[in-house]
């Protein structure tokens, strides 16, 4: 299955400007289509933690910071 994010930006949206930096930089493209991309990734956590209770605990077992034995 192939997803493809729109983010309705126009070509070349990089807002940010730099007397020293001879193009601009920082596209907001980039900024939105994280966002939505953190998005969908929360919304499809949240699906699964509903269906099966289990998701919930991937996070914590994953950055707990404890060794697995």
């Amino acid at each position: 299955m192939d997803l493809v994010i729109i983010t309705n930006t126009v070509k070349g949206d990089a807002p940010l400007m730099h007397p020293n930096v001879c193009v601009p930089f920082a596209p907001t493209s980039v900024i939105i289509g994280a966002t939505i991309l953190h998005a969908i990734f929360a919304q499809a956590v949240a699906m699964m933690a509903e269906q099966r209770g289990k998701a919930a605990n991937l996070a914590k077992r994953k950055y707990s910071g404890r060794k697995r034995t």
